[in-house]
């Protein structure tokens, strides 16, 4: 969710967007850290703290909640890296990867 809103966050603008951006995650700790706006994993703190001033930059809200992995398909294959699986599920989706700024990963930090 981070590294999507360093890429996508000019076209998350409430000014451009008529929906804000949703997300449904399988996993309730993430659910849960994204609606407290706390964690005590240091790491996933630095995580949030990248994530809210992107959004406070550019002026779009987040929201999460929990779709188990079962109902969330697209999700659950992305997760495990079943990129086959995914490419039957989603047709749609761009088939390469987006690339990733080495000037992004030096800001996040290592997991």
């Amino acid at each position: 969710m981070v590294v999507a809103s360093h890429l996508w966050d000019h076209c998350w603008t409430t000014k451009r967007m008529e929906k804000l951006p949703q997300n449904a995650h399988d996993n309730m700790a993430v659910v849960s850290m994204l609606h407290s706006g706390t964690s005590k994993d240091p790491n996933m703190m630095v995580l949030l703290r990248h994530l809210s001033l992107i959004a406070a930059r550019h002026s779009f809200a987040f929201t999460a909640s929990h779709r188990a992995g079962i109902d969330n398909s697209v999700a659950d294959a992305l997760s495990h890296f079943d990129f086959q699986h995914f490419n039957r599920l989603a047709p749609q989706a761009v088939p390469q990867a987006t690339p990733i700024l080495p000037s992004l990963l030096v800001l996040l930090p290592m997991i």
